[in-house]
C-alpha cells in the first residue's frame, strides 16, 4: 500500500465527539488500573485519542483496505486502539506494528521513528 505519514492520517481525521472522548477515557481508566503500575505500560487520554484519530484518517484515506465487516471509521478506529492497548500490554503486536512512537516511554517497542 501507499506509505504516507501517521501524523498526517491525524490532521485528516475530524476532531472526536465527546461519546468517542468518554469511551476512550474508559478505556485508558481500565487499562492504567490493571497494568499502569508497571513500566512502560501506562498509557493517557492523549495517546489513545491520536491513535484513534490515526485510525480514522487511515480509514477515511484509504477505505479499500478496510475488512469489508467494518461499517464505520469508529468501528474501525476503535480496532485500532484496542490493538495498540493489546501491544501496550503484551509488548507485542497482532498484526503489522503501527503507532510505536505513542506507546509509553519505558516500553520495549516504542520508537521515537513513525513505521
Amino acid at each position: 500500500g501507499t506509505h504516507y505519514d501517521e501524523e498526517e492520517l491525524e490532521i485528516k481525521a475530524p476532531a472526536l465527539s465527546a461519546s468517542v472522548k468518554k469511551g476512550l477515557q474508559g478505556k485508558v481508566d481500565k487499562h492504567n488500573e490493571k497494568y499502569g503500575d508497571k513500566k512502560g505500560k501506562r498509557v493517557t487520554q492523549r495517546m489513545l485519542e491520536a491513535v484513534f484519530r490515526r485510525g480514522v484518517g487511515a480509514y477515511n484515506t484509504n477505505p479499500s483496505s478496510v475488512r469489508p465487516n467494518v461499517s464505520s471509521s469508529d468501528q474501525w478506529a476503535y480496532a485500532r486502539v484496542n490493538a495498540f492497548l493489546f501491544a501496550v500490554r503484551t509488548g507485542r503486536f497482532r498484526s503489522g506494528k503501527f503507532d510505536r512512537d505513542l506507546l509509553p516511554s519505558g516500553h520495549p517497542l516504542k520508537s521515537d521513528k513513525k513505521d
